[in-house]
């Protein structure tokens, strides 16, 4: 990973219409998406391996997660 390099975790299926070719435009600048599955509580331990979490709809796992990053 590069000092410019960001991990993003965004809390949507990686079909999803809107944040699918967002994902696509972010790897083409160099950083690395994971897609996390929504609704299923997030461990910590995947969470802390994020620079950055953003999610489509807002579900209690979801919030909780927020809430921790």
């Amino acid at each position: 990973m590069t000092n410019d390099e960001l991990r993003i975790g965004m809390i949507c299926p990686p079909d999803h219409e809107m944040f699918g070719g967002v994902a696509e435009r972010l790897r083409k600048r160099g950083h690395a998406v994971e897609f996390l599955e929504p609704g299923v509580e997030l461990p910590t331990d995947r969470l802390d391996a994020l620079d950055l979490l953003v999610n489509k709809k807002v579900r209690w796992e979801s919030l909780h997660a927020l809430e921790y990053a």
